[in-house]
């Protein structure tokens, strides 16, 4: 039985700035929230100027025991009964009652490196952090011999550096993808839709050494900025091969797929084992948005075996792509500074697929119960091939219908020359 999973929501509040115009980090109030069952789960409150995942900007990081209580709970303040639900499968969240939130009980704290942008889980207890300054760090968790009377928030382990990749350009999003050919690889995104491989090992460069990287640079057109910010996202799953390209996807081997993402809408699903750069990308498209993409996500959404994209802009359109490249639009009708999606648990023991928007207006809006079954659009050639009597039908009058241009031409006459026929008679 697959567990409940939570959503993990960090925020910080620098206060009043300081004379000379900072923030004043030290005496900053942050807070990680963990959600689960439509409501806020347990929290943990005055840790400094936190991020989400609680790997702070100042340095700090910070680690929590979701499953283990503090031993001194701290104070909420909140209002009473104001815990709002909106329709259309919605929830609102508001300050919740003391008494319904239990405390995370942190069970270590480390100093690592400063400006971090983006955190990546790897391999069994190794990290890769992204930071503002183009570099990359991975770091391995050591953990101590300790008896169990002296296990603290000190003295359980600490994280260990083990390489530090320096890009060319700002890295916005790195992840692990499962590959066919390297295994499981580190990548990072790099402007205008490039990344990079992040390979553990190294090379000499002129009497230095330094850690390998493989640069897969964008497609430069005269219409894309070299400097846009790039999201990216790794292990997108695919169900079949009905992708019409030169690259042909085996769904009975580890995906390697990779979408990536940049903030003036184009879109591009890659496979990053291939060699020839004509076989790299799958596809790409071009959304016509107003305002910039962000926060690219996959999502198990329909009954299909593969991942489904999601990808959010400023003021709230958001877009759903499958690996076939078929698409849904949708608008939310509010403007959006952070944007998640992806299967949690809004009930015990059932994850469903969910939405969540952060809005300007400092409210968090939970989207479940969503019943998309297709991203495709359903034609009149795909019902009609999907129901064998019609199919025998229609070969019955020799016409092939898995011919696309016979049958629409088939159609045409039925639908718009036949009638004409009958009514002149």
């Amino acid at each position: 039985m697959a567990s409940d999973n939570e959503l993990i929501i960090g925020c910080w509040d620098s206060g009043p700035l300081l004379g000379n115009g900072e923030a004043d980090a030290a005496n900053a109030e942050g807070c990680i929230h963990v959600l689960k069952y439509r409501k806020v789960w347990k929290s943990s409150y005055h840790l400094g100027m936190t991020w989400i995942i609680a790997l702070c900007a100042d340095s700090h990081c910070y680690a929590f025991d979701a499953c283990a209580l503090s031993p001194e709970p701290e104070n909420i303040p909140c209002k009473s009964g104001q815990k709002n639900k909106q329709s259309h499968g919605s929830s609102k969240i508001g300050q919740i009652e003391k008494a319904e939130v239990d405390t995370l009980k942190m069970v270590h704290h480390q100093e690592l490196a400063y400006n971090a942008k983006d955190v990546c889980v790897c391999n069994k207890g190794e990290i890769a952090v992204a930071h503002s300054d183009r570099v990359v760090r991975l770091y391995s968790w050591c953990s101590f011999e300790t008896t169990n009377t002296s296990k603290t928030s000190s003295n359980l382990g600490k994280f260990i550096l083990l390489i530090k990749w320096e890009l060319a350009g700002q890295v916005n999003r790195i992840d692990a993808c499962l590959t066919q050919k390297y295994g499981l690889i580190l990548i990072a995104s790099q402007p205008s839709g490039g990344f990079a491989h992040l390979h553990r090992k190294f090379e000499k460069y002129h009497d230095i050494v330094a850690p390998t990287l493989t640069y897969y640079p964008p497609r430069v057109t005269s219409s894309n900025n070299l400097e846009t910010r790039t999201w990216l996202i790794g292990n997108v799953n695919h169900s079949d091969c009905q992708i019409t390209t030169t690259t042909t996807i085996n769904s009975d081997k580890p995906s390697s797929l990779v979408c990536l993402c940049t903030a003036d809408g184009n879109l591009c699903l890659v496979d990053p084992t291939r060699d020839n750069d004509n076989e790299l990308v799958i596809w790409s498209i071009q959304v016509h948005t107003r305002s910039e993409l962000f926060a690219l996500c996959k999502m198990k959404l329909t009954e299909d075996d593969g991942d489904q994209l999601v990808v959010c802009s400023w003021d709230g359109t958001t877009y759903i792509f499958d690996v076939n490249n078929n698409a849904l639009c949708f608008p939310l009708g509010r403007s959006c500074h952070a944007f998640t999606a992806g299967l949690y648990a809004v009930e015990p023991g059932r994850n469903s697929p969910v939405l969540i928007y952060s809005t300007f207006d400092c409210n968090t809006l939970i989207y479940y119960n969503l019943h998309i079954h297709h991203i495709a659009a359903q034609s009149l050639h795909s019902i009609i091939l999907a129901d064998h009597v019609l199919v025998k039908e229609f070969q019955s009058k020799n016409i092939d219908p898995y011919n696309p241009a016979e049958l629409s031409k088939a159609l045409r006459y039925i639908l718009y020359e036949l009638p004409n026929q009958e009514t002149h008679c």
